[in-house]
């Protein structure tokens, strides 16, 4: 009869041999960030970017000396760090869905961790301003640490989203490069096409949202922009909700160092060529974007703290007014 000890090694050895090739096959294509990203190939899937963000963060910010953080959902994954000028060593912490409720957890675990950004750039969307569930994991609720790389590498979520990479399996045409930076590959077509209006859930809570975001680091410079839209997308709005979106803007911007508006009915935003859909606009619009907030170029998108509100609900009513008749 074998000993308790001796079985119980045996039980241990086999286990760790059966596991080891799953580990090392999700370490290998390293799907959500824990490393270096997949070494199969220069692409990563946005797969969990609330996590695979985190990991890069906690093994790149203090190599790189870094000194601004960026916040916003899957539309700001598409703005590379490098379009902004050298003074601004951002980390791009946007993911899928990101919403200002979320922002505010996770910039006030990043000032837990004892780190304080000297530029926080906000990205807007008009998604923000309608109600919806947020997604924000207990690591970061409880103030703790992202589940370990053995835990989650030895875990059959993470087995799938390694053969996906394996199979070149796109979940989306965005996804990021060897340097996990945003870009897309093989976009649809954009046909925009103006739809039946459907009532939304406003969010009442936006502006207060934004106020808290804001006193998480009151020393620090708050650069904000909204997000490029399709006019179509704008024009496919109810009158209230629209309304509530630009005068919660205008309000909003007068909290922030400085807020930019893109998402304007012009060239850029009407040209479906810019965009695979109507909010996800490629890459080179926002390296547009980038060197307007940096102050390098002026033409695509207005300040709105230079305006006042009537001035600013003006030029988005004549802008849109302008735009479809200019495409009936």
């Amino acid at each position: 009869m074998q000993s308790p000890i001796k079985y119980l090694l045996i039980v241990t050895i086999s286990t760790v041999v059966f596991l080891a090739p799953f580990f090392f096959f999700n370490l290998y294509f390293d799907p959500l960030w824990y490393v270096s990203g997949n070494q199969h190939e220069n692409i990563n899937y946005p797969f969990n970017e609330r996590l695979s963000r985190t990991n890069q963060f906690l093994r790149t910010y203090e190599n790189k000396q870094l000194n601004c953080v960026m916040f916003g959902s899957s539309r700001a994954t598409l703005f590379n760090e490098d379009f902004l000028d050298k003074k601004y060593k951002c980390f791009n912490y946007a993911f899928s869905g990101g919403v200002a409720a979320e922002y505010i957890e996770f910039l006030t675990w990043i000032k837990n961790r004892g780190i304080i950004p000297k530029y926080i750039i906000v990205a807007i969307d008009d998604r923000n301003f309608v109600k919806r569930e947020i997604s924000v994991p207990d690591y970061i609720y409880k103030d703790g640490m992202p589940p370990n790389i053995f835990t989650t590498y030895l875990s059959l979520d993470a087995l799938f989203m390694s053969i996906k990479l394996l199979n070149h399996k796109k979940i989306m045409p965005r996804m990021y490069n060897e340097k996990f930076m945003g870009i897309v590959e093989d976009p649809p077509e954009y046909k925009p096409k103006l739809k039946d209006k459907k009532k939304t859930k406003l969010n009442h809570e936006i502006i207060e949202q934004y106020k808290l975001l804001l006193n998480i680091f009151p020393e620090s410079v708050y650069i904000a922009y909204v997000s490029p839209i399709s006019p179509w997308r704008l024009k496919n709005k109810i009158e209230y909700e629209r309304s509530f979106y630009l005068n919660s803007v205008y309000t909003i911007s007068q909290y922030f160092n400085s807020l930019y508006d893109f998402s304007i009915p012009g060239n850029i935003t009407g040209n479906p060529d810019n965009s695979y859909d109507d909010n996800h606009y490629l890459p080179f619009i926002y390296k547009k974007i980038a060197d307007v907030i940096t102050n390098k170029e002026e033409g695509f998108g207005v300040n709105i703290k230079e305006m006042t509100k009537d001035e600013y609900l003006e030029l988005h009513d004549s802008a849109l007014n302008r735009f479809f008749k200019n495409h009936e």
